[in-house]
């Protein structure tokens, strides 16, 4: 991962991509979580 020039472009929109995830799984089973 060090020698990857996209490896900070990665890194700081890994947390977007885990809300997005987060937010379609919320979508999808409704109020699962009991959010």
């Amino acid at each position: 991962m060090a020698g990857v020039p996209n490896t900070l472009n990665v890194v700081t929109s890994f947390p977007f991509l885990v809300v997005g995830v987060f937010g379609l799984v919320l979508c999808f089973h409704g109020n699962y979580f009991g959010i």
